[in-house]
């Protein structure tokens, strides 16, 4: 699905089992605010003061990022690098 919620979830099912559900709720606030970072700049982004190209380059520095600070984690006994971020 293409919604926030599902790739929330997704992202949840990686918390070890026992997570309190104080660690659940602040990591889903987390993730929820991340996906809004993310929006606001892709708002930015489709207005008429932005090439194409530097939208793409935007996006690119963007991906870029997420890939730098996913290969800067440690993985968890119950991660692999192919689900490390979803990236």
């Amino acid at each position: 699905m293409r919604n926030i919620k599902s790739k929330c979830d997704s992202y949840l099912e990686l918390l070890p089992e026992n997570a309190s559900e104080v660690q659940i709720k602040e990591t889903e606030m987390a993730f929820y605010a991340g996906a809004a970072a993310i929006l606001a700049i892709m708002y930015e982004l489709g207005g008429d003061d932005v090439s194409d190209e530097a939208g793409e380059a935007v996006l690119q520095s963007l991906h870029d990022e997420a890939v730098s600070y996913a290969n800067s984690l440690t993985i968890g006994p119950n991660q692999t690098d192919d689900v490390h971020l979803g990236i």
